[in-house]
């Protein structure tokens, strides 16, 4: 059985466009590996009751589409993530009946506790930083409300 993360409960899913661009107008520190995330992002992507991580580092296996092959792959997998002071956003593809890109925005509220703001549905994964604030400016990243 695919164990996955708790859901996260998003403050903001109707955040507006302006604030959505002005939040990744910020100076983030971008990540390549989980790993690299906070503890307060990390522990959102661990498996119910486990301590293995239900998203994979970019070009790692995970399961793309509906049809399990293995249920220890995740399936999540990360395109690119940032950091900055007090704020946080992850960039991934997910898989499921059909794959989505997907971006989710955080407020840090600590080392220990992170806010789920808002998440989005991205029409393509974006190449970089500068692309995804493009895609977020020109309405290719939609709410999940």
């Amino acid at each position: 059985m695919l164990v996955e993360p708790l859901a996260i409960a998003f403050t903001e899913p109707g955040m507006s466009s302006a604030k959505r661009q002005a939040f990744l107008a910020e100076d983030y520190k971008i990540l390549r590996t989980v790993n690299a995330f906070p503890f307060a992002i990390l522990k959102d992507f661990k498996r119910q009751g486990q301590d293995s991580l239900a998203i994979a580092d970019p070009g790692q296996a995970f399961e793309a589409t509906d049809v399990i092959t293995d249920a220890a792959l995740p399936r999540r997998r990360l395109i690119f993530a940032g950091v900055a002071k007090e704020s946080a956003f992850v960039h991934y593809e997910r898989g499921g009946f059909g794959l989505s890109f997907v971006i989710e925005f955080y407020h840090l509220e600590s080392n220990q506790e992170a806010v789920g703001l808002w998440r989005g549905f991205c029409d393509r994964p974006a190449k970089s930083l500068d692309d995804l604030r493009l895609s977020i400016a020109n309405g290719l990243c939609r709410g999940s409300e």
